[in-house]
């Protein structure tokens, strides 16, 4: 979040945009990789200079029944 804050201090981005992972295995190989967990974080620079943070939570993330993984899904 603090280089986030930078560049959208900077003027180098307008937006950035921060999501929670874990670490999982891929199903078929066994190979390690990130899953998203659905949960976010949008940060905007306001027209005072401030840079603010939303926290935005993605459909099919841990508490959805539609995350891929889960049983029953």
């Amino acid at each position: 979040m603090r280089a986030g804050e930078e560049s959208l201090g900077s003027g180098q981005a307008a937006v950035v945009i921060i999501e929670a992972v874990r670490p999982a295995m891929l199903p078929c190989t066994l190979d390690p990789c990130y899953m998203q967990t659905g949960v976010g974080w949008r940060g905007r620079c306001s027209a005072g200079g401030e840079v603010t943070w939303d926290r935005f939570f993605a459909p099919g993330g841990p508490d959805d029944g539609l995350a891929p993984g889960r049983m029953g899904a």
